[in-house]
């Protein structure tokens, strides 16, 4: 090779490492400037972001993980990353940990700058040179909102949101521990309270329902504020409380927390300058029945509430063994009226109403009957209650009617030129109130063709004048019918004379307790006496029902009551029975 062409070969050597080298630094050049960008980006995330060495000292910090921990980004710098770390245990450095799983994530506690603490999510990442790991970058995520926002679910879900009360969630947890104590400790006794507002629902209906539930609040506050540190208090809903009295002596200690409760609430309570009263029906069940769930404590203690109730206002009552055997009986009863429907075990008997001047039977009453299957015939004042409760009684109800207009029908049919009967049959107020209740009536009529004007629809004293207006609309529904309308139990002390000669009623039935006084009750007979004359002035006529007696019957004559019936004249009998007994009457012929 000649030196010219030495001198060239080793000039294009010289430019490729020349073009190398300008690569290379183009290459470093854009490794900064990308490392700059990121730098920033980092700088300006909102998650905190830390980097250390192998030895956990801060090589790098953003500004939002400084301050998060409440320092300058310069005062981290060099620093043991320890140092932000309120665990020992859960370390934010921990080369050991990562190394094994790579990432590291961890809820931990970290420390800010003046000693509070603060949770946080830490993910911590291997940075990888050539020659193995040569730092640790760790992300940091302050979790203290969304800590915040679980505890308040937490706190919505066991709470009443309109009194911060216990919910009955939380209120069941108290009452499994109290359970649990009381399996331990042979000697230890609690009572649960069931609390209800009596008459809360006039309050909300007259005053409005954001009247009632500042009323809520403040009958919770003052109750909360004499229970002691112990016990756990509870609102289920609407107008009910529940106090967990915890270790009491014996059921007189129950009794003695329900007084006061009572004693307190005693006071008026001053809404929008409006003065109300307030009182409480209380039902108690206390730890001595070997109780094993909550819910047979809360069953128990709403079981006593009811039967307060029936005692009325303001009183409490403690359960016993005899209100649950009666709470079951009442449900079998219940159970046993759905299948008594479905399997056709009811009877209609019949009882004739008698013109107590002629001695004639003018009608007969329908009466419902149960043939159980093994309790036998049962009258209504055994199972009618529960129908009513559960709704049924519209339904057996109904079918009474169609019943007995078809029967009666058949002894229509077998007249000649006597006198038609009348039909009384009983409506519950469930039956009369409904809308539909005249267009029923109409279509039982139709399907049987009995002639309306024999038809007596018989609707209690107690059920017309609970809401007089809507009875009294719906009574002038039924008259449009041409049927007549009879206000059974008359004189028990209800009805308002000056409603009564508003409504469309054609006869006053006496009750029977008014009729049985006669003659052995002082004043009983002047009561008839005045009912009898009250109807005449109305241009109504009388009814006295439960004759047993010839005393009765001569009385009932002197004061001219109209009609009457009893088993002085017969007993109920059924439509076969019923049949014979019209066909042997002097005024019944084929």
């Amino acid at each position: 090779m000649s030196l010219s062409e030495a001198t060239e070969a080793q000039s294009s050597e010289l430019t490729a490492i020349l073009e190398k080298l300008e690569q290379a630094e183009t290459g470093r050049q854009q490794a900064l400037s990308a490392l700059l960008r990121l730098e920033r980006a980092v700088e300006m995330m909102h998650i905190g972001v830390t980097i250390t060495d192998l030895d956990g000292k801060i090589l790098f910090t953003n500004p939002a993980d400084a301050a998060m921990h409440g320092y300058p980004v310069e005062e981290l710098l060099g620093q043991e990353a320890s140092m932000l770390s309120a665990s020992d245990e859960h370390s934010r450095q921990s080369m050991e940990q990562v190394a094994k799983i790579r990432v590291w994530e961890r809820e931990t506690l970290d420390t800010r700058k003046d000693g509070s603490t603060f949770p946080v999510l830490l993910i911590s990442d291997i940075v990888e040179g050539p020659d193995g790991p040569v730092a640790i970058v760790t992300t940091c995520l302050n979790l203290t909102d969304r800590k915040r926002a679980e505890q308040q679910l937490i706190e919505d879900a066991l709470h009443d949101p309109l009194t911060g009360l216990a919910n009955r969630s939380l209120l069941i947890h108290h009452l499994d521990r109290s359970l649990g104590r009381a399996r331990r400790q042979k000697n230890y006794l609690f009572a649960v309270l069931l609390l209800n507002l009596d008459r809360f629902q006039v309050i909300n209906d007259s005053m409005g329902h954001a009247f009632g539930d500042q009323l809520l609040v403040l009958v919770a506050r003052r109750l909360l504020a004499c229970l002691r540190p112990t016990d756990a208090f509870a609102r289920l809903g609407g107008d009910e409380f529940v106090i967990l009295a915890e270790d009491i002596t014996n059921e007189t200690g129950a009794t003695r927390v329900a007084n006061r409760m009572r004693d307190l609430l005693a006071a008026p309570f001053i809404i929008d300058d409006k003065e109300i009263f307030v009182s409480t029906s209380i039902g108690i069940a206390v730890s001595t029945s070997g109780y094993s769930q909550p819910a047979q404590l809360l069953r128990d203690a709403n079981l006593a509430l009811r039967r307060a109730k029936t005692r009325g206002k303001g009183n409490h009552e403690i359960f016993d063994t005899a209100m649950h055997q009666k709470a079951v009986a009442l449900l079998e009863l219940e159970t046993d009226l759905r299948r008594g429907l479905e399997r056709e075990e009811f009877r209609v008997f019949y009882q004739p109403i008698v013109s107590l001047k002629s001695g004639k039977v003018t009608g007969m009453e329908a009466l419902l009957r149960w043939q159980h299957p093994t309790r036998g015939l049962l009258a209504p004042d055994q199972f009618l209650s529960v129908a009513e409760e559960t709704g049924m009684i519209q339904e057996i109800g109904w079918w009474v009617l169609q019943e007995a207009c078809g029967q009666t029908k058949k002894w229509e049919d077998l007249r000649a030129d006597a006198p038609q009967l009348t039909l009384s049959v009983n409506l519950s107020g469930r039956q009369f109130t409904q809308p539909d209740a005249a267009k029923t009536i109409g279509s039982i009529l139709d399907s049987t063709g009995f002639d309306a004007r024999h038809l007596v629809l018989e609707m209690t004293e107690h059920a017309i004048m609970k809401e007089a207006e809507p009875a009294k609309r719906a009574l002038s529904q039924l008259k449009a019918l041409n049927v007549q309308l009879h206000m059974d139990d008359f004189g028990t002390g209800y009805a308002s004379l000056s409603y009564l000669h508003r409504f469309p009623i054609d006869t006053l039935k006496i009750d029977r307790s008014f009729i049985s006084g006669i003659g052995t009750r002082l004043g009983s007979a002047e009561i008839v006496r005045t009912i009898i004359a009250l109807a005449k002035t109305l241009d109504m006529q009388v009814i006295a029902e439960g004759i047993e007696t010839r005393e009765q019957l001569d009385e009932l004559k002197d004061l001219e009551c109209d009609l009457g019936q009893g088993n002085y004249f017969h007993q109920p009998l059924g439509s076969d029975a019923a049949t014979t007994f019209l066909r042997s009457h002097p005024d019944f012929s084929d």
